[in-house]
């Protein structure tokens, strides 16, 4: 991760002055205070005989650049962190303890047997004092995270439902004709005269039929 905004001029200017190449990236290390962190020196040359030729810089804001471990021992203005460094034989540098003073830029230099620089990196580290904002975090984020499926899960089952109702409704539609029944009278008539003298008294004979349509 590359260092905040407010930084990086002040260290292209270290990167320039410790001979390391910008182009290479670098690094941005979080630690919490009172732990041990680890911060590595890259590929260290095989031309580098057991670290002897690697330098470890430290600076913090806008102080100036402090050497911490050269020609293959502790830097005597690092005295007041010494007994908290250690370098392993890759050349990585361990800071037991850390403190908030030790946030800052760290850079890791090595040298070939004849004193020519041979490359470097650097490592910016950050010390957090408190993590409570982390647990916060990570509790926002798994609390959006159930919302989301929760969510989610509403939207399928609604889909679901209104699909299944529109469906129910297209299979009961009918056309409007359906069951429509027609119905058609006949009459007879009696012209006899026995008929014309019931007529006064009883209504004419009729024949109901029903008919029923059916859709194909």
């Amino acid at each position: 991760m590359a260092p905040t905004s407010r930084n990086i001029l002040f260290l292209v200017a270290l990167l320039h002055v410790t001979g390391i190449d910008a182009t290479v990236d670098g690094s941005r290390v979080f630690v919490k205070a009172g732990d041990t962190v680890t911060l590595s020196c890259g590929d260290v040359k095989s031309t580098v005989n057991r670290c002897g030729g690697t330098t470890w810089l430290f600076s913090r804001g806008n102080t100036s650049t402090q050497a911490l471990f050269e020609k293959n021992q502790y830097h005597k203005d690092a005295s007041s962190k010494c007994n908290r460094l250690n370098v392993l034989s890759n050349c990585s540098l361990v800071i037991k303890t850390v403190a908030v003073g030790d946030d800052g830029f760290y850079f890791c230099r090595w040298f070939n047997t004849s004193g020519t620089q041979e490359g470097g990196v650097w490592t910016e580290l950050s010390v957090v004092s408190n993590w409570w904002w982390l647990y916060i975090l990570v509790a926002v984020v798994v609390v959006a995270a159930v919302a989301l499926c929760c969510i989610v899960v509403f939207v399928v089952m609604k889909w679901k439902r209104t699909k299944g109702n529109k469906t129910q409704t297209n299979v009961d539609d009918s056309d409007p004709e359906d069951g429509v029944a027609y119905a058609s009278i006949s009459f007879t008539q009696k012209n006899s005269a026995n008929a014309q003298a019931l007529r006064k008294h009883k209504d004419d004979d009729a024949t109901y039929s029903v008919v029923q349509l059916s859709t194909s």
